[in-house]
Protein backbone atom coordinates (compact mmCIF):
# COMPACT_ATOMS: atom_id res chain seq x y z
CA UNK A 1 0.00 0.00 0.00
CA UNK A 2 0.86 3.43 -0.31
CA UNK A 3 0.50 6.35 1.81
CA UNK A 4 -0.92 9.08 -0.70
CA UNK A 5 0.50 12.47 1.35
CA UNK A 6 3.80 10.81 2.30
CA UNK A 7 4.34 8.33 -1.14
CA UNK A 8 5.84 5.91 1.22
CA UNK A 9 4.47 2.32 1.52
CA UNK A 10 3.08 1.02 3.97
CA UNK A 11 2.01 -2.61 5.60
CA UNK A 12 -1.36 -1.91 6.55
CA UNK A 13 -2.30 -5.37 7.85
CA UNK A 14 0.78 -5.05 10.25
CA UNK A 15 -0.62 -1.81 11.04
CA UNK A 16 -4.33 -3.17 12.26
CA UNK A 17 -2.48 -6.39 13.66
CA UNK A 18 -0.20 -3.87 15.79
CA UNK A 19 -3.59 -2.04 16.77
CA UNK A 20 -5.30 -4.89 17.81
CA UNK A 21 -2.22 -6.48 19.99
CA UNK A 22 -2.15 -3.46 22.26
CA UNK A 23 -4.75 -4.75 24.29
CA UNK A 24 -4.80 -8.93 25.08
CA UNK A 25 -8.03 -10.83 26.59
CA UNK A 26 -7.00 -13.42 28.19
CA UNK A 27 -9.40 -16.29 29.56
CA UNK A 28 -7.65 -18.35 31.43
CA UNK A 29 -9.44 -21.55 32.65
CA UNK A 30 -7.56 -24.57 33.03
CA UNK A 31 -3.41 -25.76 32.73
CA UNK A 32 -2.87 -29.40 30.91
CA UNK A 33 0.50 -30.94 30.29
CA UNK A 34 1.44 -30.88 26.84
CA UNK A 35 3.30 -33.72 25.23
CA UNK A 36 4.93 -33.39 21.24
CA UNK A 37 4.45 -36.28 18.97
CA UNK A 38 6.45 -36.60 15.46
CA UNK A 39 4.23 -39.10 14.08
CA UNK A 40 5.37 -39.73 10.22
CA UNK A 41 5.87 -36.25 9.06
CA UNK A 42 2.95 -34.85 11.09
CA UNK A 43 3.41 -33.10 14.26
CA UNK A 44 0.48 -33.66 16.97
CA UNK A 45 0.21 -32.70 20.52
CA UNK A 46 -1.40 -34.60 23.66
CA UNK A 47 -3.18 -32.17 26.22
CA UNK A 48 -3.18 -34.33 29.45
CA UNK A 49 -3.93 -33.63 33.34
CA UNK A 50 -1.38 -35.96 34.68
CA UNK A 51 1.65 -36.90 33.88
CA UNK A 52 3.37 -40.30 35.27
CA UNK A 53 -0.23 -40.97 36.89
CA UNK A 54 0.24 -37.84 38.99
CA UNK A 55 -2.46 -35.08 38.53
CA UNK A 56 -0.92 -31.82 37.32
CA UNK A 57 -2.50 -30.15 40.60
CA UNK A 58 -5.64 -31.04 43.40
CA UNK A 59 -8.83 -31.33 41.44
CA UNK A 60 -11.50 -28.48 41.69
CA UNK A 61 -15.29 -30.03 41.70
CA UNK A 62 -15.26 -30.10 37.71
CA UNK A 63 -13.55 -33.27 36.53
CA UNK A 64 -11.81 -31.25 34.06
CA UNK A 65 -10.60 -28.42 36.52
CA UNK A 66 -7.35 -28.13 38.37
CA UNK A 67 -6.17 -25.91 40.57
CA UNK A 68 -2.31 -24.92 38.94
CA UNK A 69 -1.83 -21.79 39.91
CA UNK A 70 1.84 -21.54 38.14
CA UNK A 71 -0.15 -22.30 35.11
CA UNK A 72 -1.46 -18.45 35.46
CA UNK A 73 2.70 -17.25 35.65
CA UNK A 74 3.46 -19.42 32.08
CA UNK A 75 0.43 -18.47 30.31
CA UNK A 76 0.48 -14.45 30.90
CA UNK A 77 4.75 -14.73 30.00
CA UNK A 78 4.13 -16.62 27.23
CA UNK A 79 1.92 -13.59 25.76
CA UNK A 80 4.58 -11.28 27.04
CA UNK A 81 7.30 -12.90 25.38
CA UNK A 82 5.40 -13.87 22.30
CA UNK A 83 3.26 -11.13 21.17
CA UNK A 84 5.25 -7.91 21.88
CA UNK A 85 4.29 -7.58 25.98
CA UNK A 86 0.57 -6.53 25.07
CA UNK A 87 -1.48 -4.81 27.75
CA UNK A 88 -3.49 -7.83 29.80
CA UNK A 89 -6.66 -8.43 30.95
CA UNK A 90 -7.32 -11.24 32.62
CA UNK A 91 -10.94 -11.57 31.62
CA UNK A 92 -11.76 -15.00 33.60
CA UNK A 93 -9.50 -16.88 36.68
CA UNK A 94 -11.52 -18.78 39.15
CA UNK A 95 -12.60 -22.43 40.26
CA UNK A 96 -16.04 -24.64 41.78
CA UNK A 97 -17.06 -25.81 44.25
CA UNK A 98 -20.31 -28.64 45.04
CA UNK A 99 -23.52 -27.07 45.27
CA UNK A 100 -24.33 -29.59 47.99
CA UNK A 101 -21.96 -28.22 50.54
CA UNK A 102 -24.28 -27.15 53.39
CA UNK A 103 -24.97 -22.86 53.57
CA UNK A 104 -22.61 -22.76 55.69
CA UNK A 105 -19.38 -24.49 53.86
CA UNK A 106 -20.40 -22.55 50.95
CA UNK A 107 -20.36 -19.07 52.77
CA UNK A 108 -16.96 -19.66 54.25
CA UNK A 109 -15.00 -20.41 51.23
CA UNK A 110 -11.75 -19.50 53.25
CA UNK A 111 -9.66 -22.90 52.56
CA UNK A 112 -10.36 -23.46 49.22
CA UNK A 113 -11.47 -20.39 47.52
CA UNK A 114 -9.34 -17.72 48.90
CA UNK A 115 -6.26 -19.88 49.00
CA UNK A 116 -6.96 -20.64 44.60
CA UNK A 117 -7.27 -16.61 44.75
CA UNK A 118 -4.13 -15.71 46.84
CA UNK A 119 -2.26 -18.33 44.68
CA UNK A 120 -3.08 -17.38 41.50
CA UNK A 121 -2.85 -13.40 42.07
CA UNK A 122 0.70 -14.60 43.65
CA UNK A 123 1.57 -15.81 40.02
CA UNK A 124 0.08 -13.39 38.17
CA UNK A 125 2.31 -10.41 40.42
CA UNK A 126 5.45 -12.68 39.32
CA UNK A 127 4.78 -12.40 35.73
CA UNK A 128 3.79 -8.72 36.75
CA UNK A 129 7.38 -8.43 38.27
CA UNK A 130 8.94 -10.22 35.25
CA UNK A 131 7.57 -7.54 32.58
CA UNK A 132 3.89 -8.78 31.84
CA UNK A 133 1.73 -5.26 32.01
CA UNK A 134 -2.07 -6.46 33.30
CA UNK A 135 -4.42 -3.72 33.88
CA UNK A 136 -7.38 -6.04 34.41
CA UNK A 137 -8.30 -9.59 36.40
CA UNK A 138 -11.93 -10.82 36.99
CA UNK A 139 -13.04 -13.51 38.99
CA UNK A 140 -14.97 -16.44 37.63
CA UNK A 141 -17.67 -15.56 38.85
CA UNK A 142 -19.53 -12.69 40.84
CA UNK A 143 -22.40 -15.09 41.53
CA UNK A 144 -22.88 -18.97 41.79
CA UNK A 145 -24.80 -19.46 38.41
CA UNK A 146 -26.38 -21.32 35.82
CA UNK A 147 -23.61 -23.48 34.30
CA UNK A 148 -24.41 -23.93 30.71
CA UNK A 149 -23.71 -28.31 31.16
CA UNK A 150 -24.41 -29.03 34.55
CA UNK A 151 -27.12 -26.59 35.35
CA UNK A 152 -26.32 -25.41 39.47
CA UNK A 153 -24.37 -28.70 40.38
CA UNK A 154 -20.74 -26.14 40.70
CA UNK A 155 -21.00 -23.21 42.38
CA UNK A 156 -18.18 -20.88 41.31
CA UNK A 157 -19.59 -17.40 42.78
CA UNK A 158 -18.22 -15.11 44.97
CA UNK A 159 -21.87 -14.79 46.02
CA UNK A 160 -23.97 -17.72 47.02
CA UNK A 161 -27.34 -17.64 45.55
CA UNK A 162 -29.98 -19.59 46.93
CA UNK A 163 -31.76 -19.29 43.27
CA UNK A 164 -35.07 -19.42 44.70
CA UNK A 165 -34.88 -16.20 47.25
CA UNK A 166 -31.70 -14.92 48.43
CA UNK A 167 -28.09 -14.41 47.95
CA UNK A 168 -25.49 -13.87 50.69
CA UNK A 169 -21.73 -12.86 50.37
CA UNK A 170 -19.29 -15.34 50.58
CA UNK A 171 -16.06 -15.16 52.73
CA UNK A 172 -13.87 -14.80 49.27
CA UNK A 173 -16.07 -11.85 48.38
CA UNK A 174 -14.93 -10.17 51.67
CA UNK A 175 -11.22 -10.91 50.77
CA UNK A 176 -11.36 -9.75 47.85
CA UNK A 177 -12.64 -6.25 49.14
CA UNK A 178 -10.13 -6.51 51.60
CA UNK A 179 -6.94 -6.60 49.14
CA UNK A 180 -9.04 -4.22 46.76
CA UNK A 181 -9.21 -1.37 49.44
CA UNK A 182 -5.61 -2.11 50.72
CA UNK A 183 -4.44 -1.66 47.27
CA UNK A 184 -6.10 1.60 46.86
CA UNK A 185 -5.07 2.63 49.92
CA UNK A 186 -1.37 1.80 48.85
CA UNK A 187 -1.85 3.79 45.55
CA UNK A 188 -3.41 6.59 46.57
Amino acid sequence: MVDGEAGTKRNIKKDILEFFWILFGMNLTLTRWLTMLQLKELENFILDDERHNVPIGPRANLHWLYIVPWGKYKAVTYVRENYGSPIIILAKNGMDQPSNDTLLMGLHDKIIRINFYKSYIAELKRAMKDGAIVIGYFAWSLLDNFECRLGYTSRFGLVYMDFDTYSLVKASAKWFKKILKKDNKKNN
